[in-house]
């Protein structure tokens, strides 16, 4: 994406690293961002820009949104804690597992995919994310329940003398949504708007139909095909989508790996009977995959003169 930005968009797209947006302010003429720029080891300075509108999309920490809604973010803490891993293990490959693999258990539960090529003296490089069910406990018990979960959750159950870890992170599980996604001149996108647990892409995916419906909604503004209430529009729509979409199939992929039998999934669960009857048929996986979803919206249909299907 980097290299895409810089090689096809120069003339479009200024990339700044060493920028730590610390305050937004607005009028009604404009916006502004004051920013502290330098690295690591150099002297800070502050500079400030400005613009017609400001997009925050700075993550689930977003200082935009913090500036905007201050701890204001409706939603939901849970109680499990998520870690996240990279694994060598050359037990995947003589299991037969490839791609992405769901793991349906009460006590550790989660998404265990193949990273790439990667290989070393272990095996292939695996990204390795579960859910433990406990709660309340410190970081450092959670990483002492690591070897009972892998035991539990790979295939072969390991020892930790077969496989090796390369790097781990915990994280909180969080679904909420601001109150609104536009302030005035200021906008918000992606996590800096809204998160849902990991389970099921969702998060990425509505990030990138959040921007894209934006820059949709600014093309047509900018080149007088839509009027600037289209710009309420993609705050309004985007939230909705992600209210009554996302939010709820998130939390329903959290149960169904988190609270189904998994010894009669298949027979209680009618998802993953859709999947499981597809599998062998590449037309109709290609059918499901490629189908339009409830979650997205054209915003050039908004347009004075809509763009034709």
């Amino acid at each position: 994406m980097l290299r895409h930005c810089r090689e096809k968009y120069s003339d479009y797209v200024t990339l700044l690293f060493n920028h730590k947006v610390i305050n937004i302010n607005q009028d009604s003429e404009s916006a502004t961002a004051v920013v502290e720029v330098g690295g690591q080891d150099e002297l800070k300075r502050t500079v400030t820009f400005e613009a017609s509108y400001i997009i925050g999309c700075d993550g689930g920490q977003s200082t935009v949104r913090k500036t905007l809604f201050q701890r204001n973010w409706p939603g939901e803490t849970f109680e499990s804690r998520l870690l996240v891993q990279n694994v060598y293990y050359k037990g995947f490959a003589d299991s037969g597992w490839d791609g992405g693999n769901y793991m349906i258990d009460d006590e550790f539960w989660g998404l265990i995919a193949k990273r790439g090529k990667a290989k070393g003296p272990e095996g292939e490089l695996w990204r390795v994310t579960y859910g433990d069910s406990a709660a309340n406990l410190s970081e450092e018990e959670y990483l002492k329940r690591r070897e009972l979960a892998f035991k539990k959750m790979l295939p072969g159950h390991p020892d930790p003398s077969q496989y090796k870890v390369t790097q781990t992170d915990q994280f909180r599980i969080h679904n909420r949504c601001v109150e609104k996604m536009r302030v005035g001149r200021v906008f918000l996108a992606g996590d800096a708007a809204h998160v849902c647990n990991p389970f099921g892409g969702y998060g990425c995916t509505a990030a990138v139909l959040d921007v894209a419906g934006l820059a949709d909604c600014l093309i047509g503004y900018y080149e007088g095909k839509a009027d600037e209430d289209i710009l309420d529009a993609y705050a309004e729509i985007r939230r909705e989508k992600f209210l009554q979409f996302i939010d709820r199939r998130s939390r329903k992929n959290l149960n169904r790996i988190s609270k189904t039998n998994a010894d009669t999934a298949l027979e209680t669960d009618p998802f993953l009977a859709l999947l499981k009857g597809m599998e062998g048929n590449a037309d109709e996986t290609k059918k499901f995959l490629l189908k339009v979803s409830s979650i997205e919206f054209d915003f050039t249909t908004l347009y004075k003169n809509p763009v034709a299907a």
